[in-house]
């Protein structure tokens, strides 16, 4: 309960300081009569001076007179220190021809509030918006408001000094500080830059021998391997002596267990381990499946790889196909990269 009272204390405070300066705030409109039969119809606006003492606001202390002549105030505005201010509450007035007198000169003297500031300059300059034109006073600032700051004394001018010294070393040693660090920072940056690019040059050379190697190994016996596969049903024996017999020893030791687990290690070390990555992200693919894979992904040819995995033509499409949805409906993280792998020219 004492937790509540202090929040519901916290409330009305800050409700009654709102109230309490929006009562500052407001403007205040005084109005007066002369008789004055002998003067004739005018209108003019004197500015009489300001006041910052409150603390909460400054006011500008302005006077309106008129004999005959109605009128309509719009806005009043503020040049301070080359900022532009409005008052706290919007000042107008309209007065028609009916409020005023025909023998006597009606004044209104009139404070308005502007939000709270200490210094003004020469230049500062109110101005009045009217039906009747645009009235500015400025002349009255710098000898008129009445809270003045204390100048400082020697003793005081001495320690600024002292102070704006100490604090323009510090600046320029932070400075120097700050370009020295940057030096450094450019010199390793530049050093760094010409070690990258030494490395990549060399990594590029080293990569497009690989791929050369990596590519190449398999160029001759993939053809072999077509020419091997269109003709191993033919009706003749003698069409079947024309190809090389240490083909069918190379296609019979590719498939053994062996020779794929070396086409595996072979594959894994150019492709950034992804028959690795196959058999970690897809556990649910068969021994068979991976090995599918791999004869994809080292580069052999459709042919070539119905004739390691003794299958048709025909099956080799449809498995293909089936292996990257199964790829691309999984979960693996790589899937877009194991998937797109799988492309043939064939």
């Amino acid at each position: 309960m004492t937790y509540f009272k202090h929040i519901i204390f916290l409330i009305l405070s800050i409700t009654l300081w709102d109230n309490g300066n929006s009562a500052l705030a407001q403007n205040i409109i005084e109005r007066t009569a002369k008789y004055a039969p002998e003067m004739p119809d005018t209108f003019f606006v004197k500015f009489s001076g300001l006041s910052n003492d409150s603390q909460v606001d400054f006011e500008i202390r302005l006077d309106i007179s008129s004999k005959g002549t109605p009128f309509e105030v719009y806005s009043t505005e503020g040049i301070f220190c080359d900022s532009l201010f409005k008052p706290i509450e919007p000042f107008n007035m309209n007065v028609p021809i009916e409020d005023l007198s025909s023998d006597s000169l009606i004044s209104w003297h009139c404070i308005i509030r502007f939000p709270y500031r200490q210094l003004f300059k020469d230049s500062d300059v109110c101005s009045l918006n009217t039906s009747l034109g645009k009235f500015s006073g400025s002349t009255y600032f710098r000898t008129q408001y009445l809270k003045k700051e204390t100048p400082p004394s020697p003793h005081q001018k001495y320690i600024i000094v002292i102070l704006s010294i100490i604090t323009g070393f510090s600046i320029l040693g932070l400075i120097l500080l700050y370009k020295n660090a940057r030096r450094k920072k450019s010199e390793e940056i530049i050093h760094l830059g010409q070690q990258l690019e030494c490395s990549n040059s060399n990594n590029a050379e080293l990569d497009k021998k690989i791929k050369e190697l990596y590519s190449g190994r398999w160029e001759v016996f993939n053809r072999l391997c077509d020419e091997y596969f269109n003709k191993k049903d033919a009706e003749t024996d003698s069409v079947r002596i024309s190809v090389h017999k240490e083909l069918e020893r190379q296609i019979t030791e590719l498939r053994s267990t062996k020779s794929l687990v070396e086409l595996e290690e072979l594959v894994n070390t150019y492709n950034n381990g992804i028959i690795t990555r196959i058999r970690t992200q897809m556990p649910q693919l068969s021994n068979k499946d991976v090995a599918f894979l791999t004869y994809l992904y080292a580069g052999f040819s459709p042919k070539a790889i119905c004739l390691f995995t003794d299958s048709k033509i025909k099956n080799f499409y449809n498995r293909r196909t089936r292996l990257r949805d199964k790829i691309l409906e999984s979960d693996a993280p790589d899937r877009e990269e194991l998937s797109s792998k799988m492309q043939l020219n064939g």
